[in-house]
């Protein structure tokens, strides 16, 4: 398939399953809630737990020809399971470095995360979690995802033939692929392909406890890099693959996703006066 063939509008359920790959940290949470409303409950398998992937291998043969959509955390490759039918991936890469800051912040706020412990109790820091190996999760993942390799390469060895699969995937195997900073654009080519009628949306799961930037200190930022490398380098290739697409997709701001990213907009706008007013009165409840 060309990349003038990817950007052409092809209904989703004409070419089998949707796979949406949810790489951790990229805005996945975000974009399932479009699915949630694109696809009817019953029509979509979510893994969300590791337990729930071998849950969709047990389906009988029937319940997995009724799914149009497999959305969650799972590696490229989840698709042998429907072995008779048609499949269509799509996922989301995020620049390394902001990545791992919000995997770091996410799991500060987050109780429940098998990292808590670890690393509140610990009193772990930023750069004390990115230089320990803590969790497969900050060596590069994902390549790992992408690749279809997670799981089978050992932390820190993650090489040129994982990062080159990689990329074969990500342009060949991946029908449309987005990119965290560039959302909105990605949700128009994703829609502009599959026929989907995309309405407002606001932002999911964002980390309140996250700084407004990455981190200044550079060395911290080489480290990050340095431990990620190939991860660097996919997103890399990534971007420079998705301007290709957006400028065959007619430049990079048609119309009907600057009108989306307004809405969106305008619907933060709303949540945060909302906000506001409830902090003023509880002020003035408690002066």
């Amino acid at each position: 398939m060309t990349e003038m063939e990817k950007l052409g509008k092809d209904p989703v359920n004409s070419g089998g399953c949707l796979f949406f790959v949810h790489i951790p940290k990229t805005g996945g949470a975000t974009f399932r809630k479009i699915l949630g409303r694109l696809y009817a409950s019953k029509k979509i398998f979510w893994v969300n737990l590791i337990q729930d992937r071998e849950t969709f291998k047990t389906l009988s043969g029937r319940e997995k020809s009724l799914l149009d959509a497999v959305a969650g955390h799972f590696p490229y490759g989840l698709h042998e399971q429907l072995p008779h039918r048609g499949h269509r991936y799509i996922t989301f890469l995020r620049d390394p470095v902001e990545r791992c800051l919000s995997h770091y912040y996410h799991v500060l706020r987050t109780p429940e995360n098998y990292l808590y412990t670890a690393v509140v109790k610990g009193g772990m820091t930023f750069k004390d979690f990115v230089s320990s190996n803590i969790s497969i999760e900050m060596d590069n993942l994902q390549c790992r995802i992408v690749s279809g390799l997670h799981g089978q390469i050992p932390w820190g060895q993650v090489d040129e033939k994982c990062l080159s699969l990689a990329k074969k995937r990500l342009r060949d195997d991946f029908e449309i692929f987005g990119l965290t900073e560039r959302f909105d654009e990605s949700v128009f080519l994703m829609a502009r392909r599959f026929g989907w009628k995309v309405g407002p949306y606001g932002r999911s799961n964002v980390g309140v406890n996250k700084p407004e930037s990455r981190p200044k200190n550079l060395e911290l930022i080489r480290l990050i890099r340095s431990r990620n490398a190939a991860d660097v380098e996919l997103f890399q290739y990534a971007n420079e693959l998705f301007e290709q697409r957006i400028r065959l997709a007619g430049g990079r701001h048609p119309i009907r996703f600057f009108l989306c990213r307004r809405a969106k907009t305008f619907k933060d706008f709303l949540f945060a006066v909302k906000s506001k007013i409830k902090s003023i009165l509880r002020f003035q409840k408690t002066g």
